[in-house]
């Protein structure tokens, strides 16, 4: 199994189904990881544009369904 890393950019537009065709063929078959930076930027940037219930609800959603890289000290030496 693949994995590829989405950035907090790549996850954005992959919440809002905003992936460029090109892109989205060369992820396909991959599972998507997000890292524990990418899940605080997300979470702050609802915060700070007031997304009600509805919106946080699939920010969550899709957060859920992705593994997500925590910190630890071998992950900083890679």
């Amino acid at each position: 199994m693949d994995y590829v890393v989405y950035d907090t950019n790549i996850a954005s537009l992959a919440l809002k189904v905003e992936i460029p065709a090109t892109l989205t063929a060369r992820l396909l078959g991959a599972v998507p990881v997000v890292s524990f930076v990418t899940v605080g930027e997300l979470r702050k940037w609802a915060e700070l544009r007031s997304w009600g219930a509805r919106r946080r609800g699939v920010l969550d959603g899709w957060l859920h369904d992705r593994p997500v890289i925590d910190s630890t000290v071998e992950v900083s030496n890679i």
